[in-house]
């Protein structure tokens, strides 16, 4: 069994949270429209505003602003054909206030949650997701190393005997939590494995039902 989240969350109760409001720092007017808000998001200036609309926010306190060519790497949104020519990545605390503009915002709302995500993980290490696994194969009471979600793939691959397809995960986090050699007999069958497909996928069409119901 395993169990994992896709990120993590932090706090971002208004107790202190600063607020960076984009509309009291650069003429609105300069942008088309703003895609997100709270950790990050991304701006489309009009033509010819990129260099005014940057200059007035780079040396704001808690924001972090990347021209695209500039973003990290490990951001992996860098070469992407739908980034915008501005990313914003707040600091931890710092929250990025939307903005209520229809057909400026994308979406359109100014309204602060208790908890987010979206902060850069190598920053604020509440952005960590969880990763819990138990069974043949596994290491005992082995406490990993934090992971990289791309690292998944070969685990698994490895404890189901599957050839995995060319990835961008590590062999090292994958030998580091599989324990390696055991017998075929602890693998899973592929009758149990068809066995918990079926009980997964019941298990989808139940919570399908239920919330259509709600809804």
């Amino acid at each position: 069994m395993v169990v994992l989240s896709d990120h993590g969350m932090t706090s971002t109760d208004s107790r202190g949270l600063s607020v960076i409001n984009l509309n009291q720092l650069i003429d609105m007017a300069d942008i088309r429209y703003m895609v997100y808000y709270g950790a990050t998001s991304m701006l489309l200036p009009h033509d010819g505003k990129l260099e005014k609309v940057y200059e007035a926010l780079k040396d704001i306190p808690g924001l972090h602003v990347y021209l695209k060519d500039e973003i990290p790497e490990h951001y992996h949104v860098k070469h992407n054909r739908l980034t915008l020519p501005i990313l914003l990545v707040a600091s931890k605390n710092y929250y990025i206030r939307g903005l209520d503009i229809p057909g400026k915002s994308i979406p359109t709302g100014s309204s602060i949650s208790l908890g987010s995500h979206g902060y850069d993980p190598y920053e604020v290490p509440d952005m960590r997701g969880i990763f819990f696994a138990r069974g043949p194969g596994l290491k005992k009471n082995y406490l990993s190393p934090p992971l990289q979600m791309v690292d998944i793939y070969g685990i698994l691959c490895e404890l189901l005997g599957i050839t995995p397809l060319p990835n961008n995960g590590t062999k090292s986090v994958t030998k580091g939590i599989v324990a390696l050699p055991y017998s075929n007999a602890d693998r899973l069958t592929q009758s149990s494995i068809q066995i918990t497909a079926g009980v997964f996928a019941v298990l989808c069409m139940c919570f399908y039902k239920y919330f259509t119901l709600l809804t």
